[in-house]
């Protein structure tokens, strides 16, 4: 008999919170023979070193279409190593784990759309905000905080909950900018706002943890993602949130100083 797993999911009160140093359900359709198949596919937490690993070995590049930041990555196998390395089971479904890690190598492609939409599975929340025509909006100010969210699955609730993170920053700096600038080399290639781009992981990485201040909706072992313990959890936010977040940041900048 597998062992069961504690949820990933704290709730305060009726809000859900994220755990990120406990095993995950990511609930996603797996698609066999053309037929999605809804599944809860159960994943160990990654280091940030595995994923600058992996995201070194890429050709990649953005799309930028306002606050939308869309990868493109031209070889998606390579995250097959991470789904390799952290995956645990397939609930809802048939089997041991061994069996079921027979099937995913009977079918091999499955494994890159298990880490891309798992892992890195984390949605812009979008804001509404009124809409003013003929008025240029020249404040200076940035919104201090990035919404984003994510679902899971809660196997104590049985329930797939759509937890909010909310990551409180402090204003980048003007050398922060310069910083993040050199970071994202980017190269314009066609009228569709395409560019290729090398990433300094490290470097985004430390921007992040320099101006994060607290997460909402997320712990790591148990230790709320606030000012005071700052230190005790920066290391576990999982590294694909800050390359996200780090983005909206920086980007909203960008999009105040055009």
């Amino acid at each position: 008999m597998t062992p069961s797993i504690e949820s990933s999911i704290i709730w305060n009160g009726a809000t859900p919170i994220q755990d990120f140093t406990k095993t995950t359900a990511y609930p996603l359709e797996i698609k066999v023979k053309g037929q999605p198949i809804p599944v809860y596919v159960y994943m160990t937490p990654y280091t940030a070193d595995e994923l600058k690993s992996v995201l070194k070995s890429a050709t990649s590049g953005y799309r930028r279409e306002k606050r939308d930041v869309e990868i493109v990555r031209e070889d998606r196998q390579i995250y097959t190593v991470l789904c390799e390395s952290h995956f645990v089971k397939l609930g809802n479904a048939s089997g041991t784990p061994d069996e079921q890690r027979a099937f995913l190598d009977r079918y091999p492609e499955i494994k890159p759309s298990i880490v891309e939409f798992g892992f890195g599975g984390l949605q812009l929340e979008q804001v509404d905000r009124p809409e003013v025509a003929d008025v240029l909006d020249i404040s200076v100010e940035l919104s201090e905080s990035v919404r984003c969210f994510q679902d899971i699955y809660d196997p104590v609730t049985d329930k797939v909950v759509r937890v909010t993170f909310v990551h409180n920053h402090k204003h980048p700096t003007e050398g922060q900018y310069r910083t993040y600038r050199g970071a994202r080399r980017n190269k314009f290639i066609s009228t569709k706002t395409l560019w290729t781009v090398t990433e300094q992981h490290n470097t985004l990485e430390k921007l992040y943890d320099d101006v994060i201040e607290s997460i909402d909706g997320a712990c790591a072992n148990g230790i709320p993602c606030d000012f005071v313990l700052k230190t005790e959890w920066l290391r576990d936010v999982p590294l694909w949130h800050k390359l996200f977040v780090v983005d909206q940041i920086f980007g909203e900048l960008i999009e105040k100083n055009a």
